[in-house]
């Protein structure tokens, strides 16, 4: 007889699928078992319509070991996916396994003949890991597994990123070609396109390349910014609106953005476990009119001027500010679309951060999201007497059927905001923080 692992495929994404497949075969090999793997059929219906390993990946012993078993036992990897000396040492044969199987423990004794079965699939190029660095950082959908998957701090996934400031100081060209797209891109939050400039124009006296046409999208992206607007990104123009007196600081919950009234407490946990902790100082800017959307910013403390590009002066003209407990960013989130107006720091500010990704991470694990977040957008609309040209987009707000939270229907809903505001005459608040026009 034999064990496998028929939901091979089907029980999470690749990382799983690799542990899974991993385990299977350290655990078969302990036992002196046989071992199968489910056929390409069963393939067919993968995990959230993503790749499976069999995509990606030789796994040539596993390809000779296709077949569709009905085992006589089901065995459930205990909760919190701890190592299970039991499991390993005394699996029953004629065993189905199912569970996530994170531990190395599993196959440890048979490392070298796994790392020989994921090889890359058509890999004629193996690639220069002297040319590549990636980074990846995951928390939400682990938030409530501490005793399994302890969450660090923020400053620990900073004092982690410092490794490449460290790296590109001592001038190795991963860590400076990384940190001019960090720099550029706002990955982390905040732009800084005077610091990736200087990052791109290093990696090109140690003779990248590749830099120098980085560089010159970069140099060209800053040429076509109004004049106002500070080239280098360290001075931004004197404020125009001054308040009246200092703004307190304010703790803000995700539940106070009309985007996600309502939230549920096990979403609400994983929203609140994505937010990322971000500075800014006088002058900075948080992002520029027409740069790709990075995420959604919550002001906790200072404050910042919302600008728009003039395109008869080419200059920017300031529309307002915004205080502890505003928001900007959200639009993006949806519809992706380039930054409708640009964010300058009038006084220094401490954030936080929801980036893009994320949410679109979190909207695909949650199908509920997008339909709290479709019913909150049409609640906006019908309160504020939002006018809607488009007659499908009509029918839809003023339909008493519920509206499926699909990227389709938030997108519409989404452009149909936008409009709103630039009728308005782009960006107004009232001073009531439960009337406030959305802002992207």
């Amino acid at each position: 007889m034999a064990i496998g692992f028929s939901n091979l495929g089907n029980y999470g994404r690749m990382g799983n699928q690799m542990f899974q497949y991993a385990a299977l075969r350290g655990i078969a090999n302990q036992n002196n078992f046989d071992w199968v793997v489910p056929t390409q059929e069963k393939f067919k219906d993968t995990y959230h319509s993503v790749s499976n390993i069999f995509d990606c990946f030789e796994l040539l012993q596993a390809r000779e070991r296709m077949k569709d078993v009905e085992f006589e036992y089901l065995i459930q990897e205990p909760p919190n996916n701890i190592f299970c000396s039991d499991l390993f040492y005394s699996c029953p044969d004629n065993s189905d396994l199912i569970g996530y199987f994170h531990s190395k423990r599993y196959f440890s004794s048979i490392r070298k003949i796994i790392f020989n079965e994921f090889k890359f699939l058509n890999n004629d190029k193996p690639i220069d890991i002297d040319k590549y660095i990636s980074i990846h950082v995951r928390r939400g959908d682990y938030v409530g597994f501490e005793g399994v998957c302890p969450q660090q701090t923020d400053e620990y996934y900073t004092n982690a990123l410092l490794n490449f400031n460290k790296g590109a100081k001592l001038g190795h060209m991963n860590s400076i070609i990384c940190l001019a797209d960090y720099y550029e891109t706002g990955r982390a939050g905040i732009v800084d396109y005077e610091k990736a400039r200087q990052l791109l124009k290093m990696a090109i006296a140690k003779g990248s390349e590749t830099s120098k046409k980085a560089l010159a999208s970069l140099e060209q992206k800053i040429k076509s910014l109004p004049a106002a607007a500070p080239k280098s990104g360290i001075a931004a123009p004197a404020p125009k609106v001054v308040p009246k007196e200092e703004p307190k600081p304010k703790e803000v919950s995700i539940n106070e953005i009309s985007f996600f009234t309502g939230l549920g407490g096990v979403e609400m946990l994983e929203v609140m476990g994505q937010l990322r902790t971000v500075t800014g100082k006088r002058g900075q800017y948080l992002f520029y009119e027409g740069d790709q959307p990075n995420g959604l910013f919550i002001i906790s403390t200072g404050s910042c001027i919302v600008s728009i590009n003039n395109v008869q002066t080419n200059s920017y003209e300031d529309i307002r500010t915004i205080y502890p407990g505003d928001y900007v960013g959200e639009f993006g989130l949806i519809d992706q679309l380039p930054r409708s107006a640009s964010v300058i720091v009038e006084k220094d500010v401490k954030l936080l951060f929801l980036p893009t990704s994320v949410f679109q991470s979190l909207m695909m694990r949650h199908k509920n999201l997008g339909d709290l977040v479709v019913n909150n957008l049409v609640k906006f609309i019908r309160d504020e007497n939002v006018l809607i040209k488009d007659p499908e987009v009509k029918g839809m707000v003023n339909s008493i059927s519920k509206i499926p939270g699909t990227k389709e229907n938030l997108a519409l809903l989404v452009g149909v905001l936008r409009a709103h505001n630039v009728n308005k005459g782009f960006f107004t608040t009232n001073s009531d923080a439960a009337t406030r026009t959305w802002i992207k």
